[in-house]
């Protein structure tokens, strides 16, 4: 390389960088800027420059051989304006003086423009997120200290995912200070810069503007679907997101569609972004608290915010039969917000009862006569809350279904006077269920053939009263009362029985990991027909409640209620008797809804006998607890162990665990809960947290244990009778061939595992704090 100064400038020629050069480049000390001018015609290195006359000469050198070339560079004279407008039209013309005065002529006149030129937004807001897929961005035609833009420049934007703009993800041309980008992907860095293009054509050097983080789409919604009805007041929001999507979501709902009722808030705003503590509900994997610092990003697809349902005193977060609108976006882990989705709507059912989740409410009964000779028919209303269907991972059919009965007084309710009514053929429900006749007619089954958070329905029983002794006189002062049970459908098939053997042989019991693939699977020396659970059957979906428990009381003749009543205050038992009350109202649960404890054999016997159901054995209960083969689960929710997380759940004292089930015998928590607590929605809890066994049944582990006939039972029993004087093929009071199954609120995990059978044998000739009942029944 060579140098040589012209004119005040530096001029550096030609040298080497891996091959011969041919520059020509100048350096202005005035503005410490470096220009690029026209190259020497020849490439070379070892060459010689020389200024002479306000030129330079560029001699010799060589080129891999060596040179005798003489070339010749006029720097000419140059001026430089400064405070020239952008993207203007200006002319010049010259002229020269020499050194004793004398001028030329004035040169012809020229013009040009100014480049234009373009900069960051004057107003600090450069990028504006019009939607996932698409960036507004604005710049400025200039800055005040060098001017803006005269009218007619146009300017060049470009995207890139690469800082370098290599390869450029969109561009566009235009003539206005701001553009969309369209095409982009979603949570992707994009690097955006400008460059202002002068009326010439003559484009400028581009100005980067920054870079921006696209947002994840806007979320689709799955549940409530847009414009559903029936909804619950308590119901889950969910939305999704593509590709399972990292990413934290935002709920509103409101009473109007613009989300502004609350003076221009929405009634409810759920951010999971942001720290808050949530009185109406919870997001999916959270407890009530958000705390930003340590809550991490969810890592699934799809968002949920599951309302509180509210029992007696919890207010309900939304109204019965209301229209309700809600949205949601969703924020990514780089911290952009997508654009809010669509509104959506539905519109709110109610509650069947004061506990959503339990028992179905009955009313308005009425009596038609006759539809047949010595038959009438009973008609009333059916509600309840949360009916389902479904199918298990091992493609077992289920299905919640009632179990409705009928009692009858025909001295108008006096005292010892109810008494079990036989059906007959005919009848029917409406929508949402099917209607079955008991074999032995003692009841009929619903069997609810959709999923519904609120179910509402007339159904219809025929009473053949005269297979009751009862004779068309007796009439006219005829009282009636309906029953319902909840109960669920479990369907036919095999299933693991004493999974590891952790059952023993003790009992008659079958070897451990037994398959029973067909009803002939039995305990030795049972009788053919033995309920072995192969064959579809009922189950009580809960345990049953005190409330239940008092409404049996209230049917019973006074002396035998009193004998069946469990008068004391302990461990979440708190049933009254009221004796100046009138018959029929004596008895009452302070709360209802509670799981009925302190079962006898006699209290259990008596009240599954006068329901016509009948108690389980130990192989149904396994069935009921476990999917169909090969489902070899532990517990009934699966085979993880359950956690030790407390709370305080609402309107019930005590400290207990949160999810799975209520157990660990936990200080300030040794009662009885709800029945169907852990599937209440109270808190957020995932389905296996709830709990519940792969056919929605509740409690099949902690809370109480229930009995069962164990497996030294060998008699096939019978339904109950419809009395108290419970069949003469159920076990005695005193027998050992019963026991109780499933662990309860004071014992630890071991005792609650499925095939647990530490308590395989029990009397239950006492009353108990752990011990609770459910009963069974073949379709």
């Amino acid at each position: 390389m060579a140098a040589a100064v012209v004119g005040g400038k530096l001029y550096a020629l030609g040298g080497i960088s891996g091959a011969n050069l041919n520059t020509n480049e100048e350096y202005d000390p005035a503005s410490n800027i470096w220009s690029t001018k026209a190259v020497m015609p020849t490439a070379r290195r070892q060459l010689a420059v020389a200024a002479v006359g306000g030129k330079l000469y560029a001699l010799g050198g060589t080129s891999g051989v060596y040179l005798n070339t003489n070339e010749e560079y006029d720097p000419g004279v140059a001026a430089k304006f400064s405070g020239l407008i952008p993207n203007t039209q200006y002319s010049f013309k010259a002229k020269a003086r020499s050194a004793n005065g004398t001028e030329t002529p004035e040169s012809v006149l020229v013009s040009t423009y100014t480049l234009a030129t373009a900069a960051a937004s004057v107003s600090g807001i450069t990028f504006l997120q019009s939607d996932w897929n698409r960036v507004s961005v604005q710049w400025s035609s200039g800055t005040n200290a060098a001017g803006f833009n005269a009218p007619g420049a146009r300017y060049d934007l470009q995207a890139s995912t690469g800082s370098d703009f290599i390869p450029v993800a969109g561009s566009s041309n235009t003539a206005n200070l701001s553009a969309d980008i369209a095409g982009l992907s979603a949570v992707t860095t994009y690097y955006l810069r400008v460059r202002g293009v002068n009326a010439l054509g003559v484009p400028a050097d581009y100005t980067v503007l920054g870079s921006t983080l696209t947002p994840v789409k806007s979320p689709a919604n799955v549940s409530p679907a847009d414009g559903a009805t029936g909804v619950s007041q308590c119901p889950s929001l969910q939305a999704v997101l593509e590709g399972n999507t990292t990413a934290q979501y935002h709920f509103q709902v409101d009473g109007l569609a613009t989300m502004d009722s609350q003076g221009g808030s929405p009634l409810y705003s759920f951010d999971q972004t942001i720290s808050q503590a949530f009185t109406q509900g919870a997001f999916a994997g959270q407890n009530a608290v958000v705390s930003v610092s340590s809550d991490a990003y969810l890592t699934v697809s799809t968002a949920a915010f599951t309302f509180y349902s509210g029992t007696q005193a919890v207010t309900v977060p939304l109204s019965a039969n209301t229209k309700y609108y809600f949205r949601a976006r969703a924020k990514s882990s780089g911290g952009v917000f997508s654009l809010w989705s669509s509104t959506w709507s539905f519109t709110t059912g109610e509650f069947a009862g004061a506990a959503p989740i339990n028992n179905a409410a009955v009313a308005n009964i009425s009596v038609s006569r006759p539809v047949g000779t010595e038959t009438i028919a009973i008609s009333f209303t059916i509600r309840e809350n949360n009916v389902s269907t479904g199918t298990t991972d091992n493609n077992g059919n289920w299905n919640t279904a009632d179990w409705v009965f009928l009692k009858f007084s025909t001295a108008a309710g006096a005292d010892g006077t109810w008494n079990h009514a036989v059906l007959g053929a005919g009848g029917g429900v409406g929508a949402g269920a099917s209607l079955t006749l008991a074999s032995d007619n003692m009841g009929v089954f619903l069997d609810h053939t959709a999923i519904q958070s609120l179910w509402t329905s007339t159904a219809t029983l025929i009473w053949n009263y005269a297979a009751n002794g009862v004779s068309g006189y007796d009439l006219g002062q005829t009282l009636f009362k309906v029953f319902s049970i909840a109960m669920v459908r479990i369907p036919q098939g095999s299933y693991i029985y004493n999974v590891a053997d952790l059952g023993g042989a003790g009992y008659n019991n079958l070897g451990g990991n037994t398959s029973v693939n067909s009803a002939g699977v039995i305990p030795a020396g049972a009788a053919a027909g033995w309920p072995n659970g192969y064959n579809s059957f009922y189950m009580m979906r809960y345990e049953i409640s005190q409330g239940q428990y008092a409404g049996f009381l209230n049917t019973l003749p006074s002396a035998s209620a009193a004998a069946l009543h469990y008068a004391t205050i302990a461990n979440g038992h708190n049933m009254t008797y009221t004796g100046g009350n009138p018959y029929g109202a004596q008895y009452a649960a302070a709360d209802p809804n509670a799981a009925k404890n302190y079962f006898s054999t006699a209290d259990a016997w008596s009240f599954l006998s006068w329901a016509a159901l009948r108690p389980m054995t130990e192989m149904e209960f396994e069935k009921a607890s476990r999917d169909l083969s090969p489902d070899a689960r532990v517990y009934p929710w699966g085979s993880g162990a359950p956690t030790t997380t407390l709370y305080s759940p609402a309107n019930e004292a005590g400290t207990h665990s949160r999810n799975y089930l209520n157990y660990n015998n936990v200080t300030d928590g040794s009662k009885v809960l709800d029945v169907g607590r852990y599937l209440s929605g109270d808190v957020y809890r995932t389905p296996s947290q709830t709990g519940a066994s792969p056919y929605g049944i509740a409690d099949l582990a902690g809370s109480l244990s229930d009995g069962v006939l164990n497996c030294s039972f060998t008699s096939v029993p019978s339904n109950g009778n419809g009395g108290i004087s419970w069949p003469a093929n159920w076990p005695a009071v005193d027998s050992t061939a019963k026991g109780i199954r499933g662990g309860n609120w004071s014992n630890d995990e071991t005792r609650v595992r499925v095939s647990d059978r530490n308590n395989a044998s029990y009397a239950g000739t006492f009353r108990y704090s752990y011990v609770g009942v459910r009963g069974v029944r073949a379709p």
